[in-house]
């Protein structure tokens, strides 16, 4: 009987071990990537996304991609600088990107921060080993709505414009604001285009 209870025991302490073996395993493969993976669609921006956002660190610096001459300055005024001292503000759903230029001209791009995401994730293959635990995929995090604008911004922000700001990274299955390393804005609509860029602070 006690030599029973003893095998029954020991079988009760292996299933564990198994268990715990297995249930370890599936929680590091839940965040594995796969050769060839890829992700481009809109999700509803849930409350553990909007967290991550809120973590992200923008640096002070931005730069005016492009080549905007006098003649087309899209919509910036004309002679505008191409970089670009930038803080960022977020205050009841509301994100506010205040620029300042080399001269002092300034202006803020400010949008609500929208109830759908856009998620764009791909394996941009290459020869890089992924180690056991799938390749490191490019990410990026879109955000699309109207934009008010202000300052050297004004003229630039009619109504039917948007901005889209896009985080880029890089990182496997699952997402985290540490994954991201760069930041860009796009203004488009029928003031024209332009897009600003810089970069995360590491957190």
């Amino acid at each position: 009987m006690a030599v029973t209870r003893s095998r029954d025991i020991a079988a009760g302490v292996l299933l564990l071990a198994l268990v715990a073996a297995m249930g370890s395993d599936a929680l590091a493969c839940a965040c594995c990537s796969e050769r060839g993976s890829r992700i481009d669609k809109s999700v509803l921006l849930d409350g553990p996304t909007r967290v991550q956002i809120e973590r992200m660190i923008f640096a002070k610096e931005a730069t005016l991609g492009g080549d905007f001459g006098d003649e087309d300055p899209g919509p910036l005024p004309a002679g505008s600088s191409s970089s670009y001292e930038v803080t960022t503000t977020r205050d009841k759903g509301v994100m506010t990107f205040a620029f300042r230029d080399p001269l002092g001209r300034n202006g803020r791009l400010s949008f609500t921060v929208p109830a759908r995401l856009w998620i764009f994730s791909v394996d941009p293959f290459g020869d890089a080993k992924d180690e056991g635990l799938g390749p490191l995929l490019y990410k990026e995090w879109r955000l699309t709505a109207p934009v008010k604008g202000d300052g050297i911004f004004r003229r630039g922000t009619p109504p039917g414009q948007t901005m889209t700001l896009i985080l880029h990274g890089r990182g496997r299955g699952c997402t985290e604001a540490e994954h991201f390393t760069d930041w860009s804005l796009l203004l488009r609509g029928p003031a024209g285009k332009a897009t600003f860029y810089g970069r995360l602070e590491g957190l």
